[in-house]
């Protein structure tokens, strides 16, 4: 029994072919953007390589315990998986057909076996499959429908369901998707399904799922690709990365707003600035031009001053008229007069003007007291009130969001992360696998997204809340049990021991 020569593997086929597509039909911005995301993704293979021990091979387990995202994860193991399905499938002998259809679910099945507990792959192999393997990651979580379609039809134009729901098996992240066409794919039962019709159908789903939640919702689907720039030390992501991710749900209002970001020198992101950005009236964010002065429209004075109530002499000259017998014009150019005035609060210039303001507040005028308080408008003013709009509305300062935005990722630093370590070196494989059995029952995929969530996490309160909410609540797992306390137990002491 020989075995036949060996298909390309998974992830280093689709790799290739993922490049042919790039340089032959995708627009230059795409190519910009790319790159954009695969400098993300080489800094978190840095990363990934100078924190791995030193095995020159790679068991099942050595892979298990190493700190890698969930989908990263899952791309590795895809890869593994694939491998061992072609040394099955190239096998030949003239006593068993092992090609059937009929076994095809026992091929799948051994191959696991063997994934599980033949594994050793050598170093420079490894490396190779995690370098392609977070290449995809970051393609795939900037946009997971082009990802999708591309890695699950590759060249084909057609697949079966069952190809189809073995190939989705891959994918964790963006669950929410993913769970739904699923259902899609359960309630139709279609036998094939075309590239087109995948696209579309997902495109729908995606569609309508965005357009129902709430604001918050909406913002939790980008927390996978926020985490993914977090493990390469950074907390912004790309604008260019954030387009295609909105684009791709027919969100042509948010797509604007990036727009807006990308053409105020902003290339860049916080989770924070990408909330408030989406919460902005588009009418803010768009800069109004300015009008011409003819194209200005004259607008009518608030002030109205009737005739009959005030003249114009009332205005310009005061009617305050000081008796002769109360202080004679001999008693103002006597110096020794029984009068006197402090040089400190009445000036000569005020002595020799008898209707100074000094003295207008002492006599009691009607017609004196309404053109006081029309006072500080001008004549110019009020032949021209535009002009006195005009001077109000440059008191009123305006708000530039994008100037704000820059003024705050100037000063926002990346700090130096808390020195936490990884929840898998605090489980021993025994307690790997009683975990995985007893509380998510027997999804060895769930236990590995639910350690990346809680390796991404930084205080306790935020762990436990999501042991709670993702674990427990969700598997319906007994808390009290000996294997809820252990698991509960490991996750404290992460955020006690630095």
């Amino acid at each position: 029994m020989q075995p036949k020569r060996l298909a390309p593997c998974w992830i280093l086929e689709i790799c290739i072919f993922a490049e042919l597509i790039t340089a032959s039909t995708l627009s230059q911005k795409f190519l910009m953007t790319a790159q954009s995301t695969l400098r993300i993704a080489q800094q978190v293979f840095k990363a990934i390589c100078d924190a791995l021990p030193p095995h020159e091979v790679f068991s099942y387990n050595d892979l298990q315990s190493l700190s890698l995202s969930a989908q990263c994860r899952a791309f590795i193991f895809a890869e593994l998986t694939f491998s061992a399905r072609s040394l099955l499938a190239s096998l030949e002998t003239s006593r068993f057909n092992l090609q059937q259809d009929a076994m095809r679910e026992p091929r799948h099945h051994f191959a696991n076996i063997i994934v599980t507990t033949a594994t050793q792959l050598p170093r420079k192999d490894f490396i190779q499959i995690l370098e392609s393997a977070l290449q995809i990651e970051a393609q795939y979580l900037a946009q997971p429908h082009r990802v999708l379609k591309d890695l699950i039809f590759a060249n084909r134009s057609e697949l079966s369901m069952p190809d189809i729901s073995d190939r989705l098996s891959n994918f964790v992240e963006y669950a929410y998707l993913l769970d739904v066409f699923k259902q899609y794919l359960e309630r139709k039962q279609p036998s094939t399904l075309s590239a087109e019709k995948f696209a579309k159908v997902l495109f729908e789903i995606d569609t309508k799922l965005c357009a129902a939640y709430s604001h918050d919702e909406f913002m939790m689907l980008f927390k996978p690709l926020f985490e993914f720039y977090q493990r390469a030390g950074e907390k912004a992501v790309a604008c260019e990365a954030l387009r295609l991710f909105l684009a791709e749900k027919n969100l042509d209002a948010h797509t604007k707003r990036i727009d807006l970001a990308m053409q105020n020198g902003i290339d860049a992101l916080t989770a924070d600035a990408l909330n408030d950005l989406l919460l902005a009236p588009l009418d803010v964010l768009v800069p109004k031009p300015e009008l011409a002065q003819s194209e200005i429209p004259t607008p009518k004075s608030d002030i109205t001053i009737p005739k009959s109530t005030i003249a114009q002499s009332e205005i310009t000259k005061s009617d305050i008229t000081i008796p002769k017998s109360t202080i004679t014009q001999s008693e103002i150019r006597n110096p020794k007069s029984d009068i006197t005035i402090p040089k400190s609060t009445i000036t000569q210039s005020e002595i020799r003007n008898p209707n100074s303001e000094l003295i207008q507040p002492e006599i009691t005028n009607p017609k004196s007291e309404i053109a006081n308080q029309k006072s500080t408008i001008t004549q110019s003013e009020l032949t021209n009130p535009q002009s006195k709009i005009r001077n109000l509305k440059s008191e009123i300062p305006t708000i530039d969001f994008f100037e704000l935005e820059k003024q705050r990722l100037q000063s926002q630093k990346v700090q130096q992360e808390p020195n936490l370590r990884d929840v898998r070196l605090l489980i021993s494989d025994d307690e790997r696998k009683k975990f995985i059995k007893r509380l998510f029952k027997g999804s060895e995929a769930d236990y590995n997204t639910a350690i990346s969530a809680i390796n991404q996490m930084k205080t306790w309160r935020e762990a436990s809340l999501y042991i709670d909410r993702e674990i427990f609540s969700r598997f319906k797992v007994d808390e009290f049990s000996s294997e809820a306390v252990a698991f509960v137990d490991i996750v404290f002491e992460r955020f006690q021991t630095r």
